[in-house]
């Protein structure tokens, strides 16, 4: 198991992902940069 500092990025955009993370506790923040270079947050 696994415990992440706040903050911690696990994979950018131009990188997938190789693993499977599995949440236990916490909270998770997914966003992506659009083209015009603005921060989207999706979930």
């Amino acid at each position: 198991m696994l415990t992440a500092s706040k903050r911690t990025i696990f994979y950018g955009e131009e990188e997938g992902p190789e693993v499977l993370f599995l949440l236990k506790s916490g909270i998770v923040k997914l966003e992506r940069v659009s083209p015009a270079g603005r921060k989207l947050t999706l979930a």
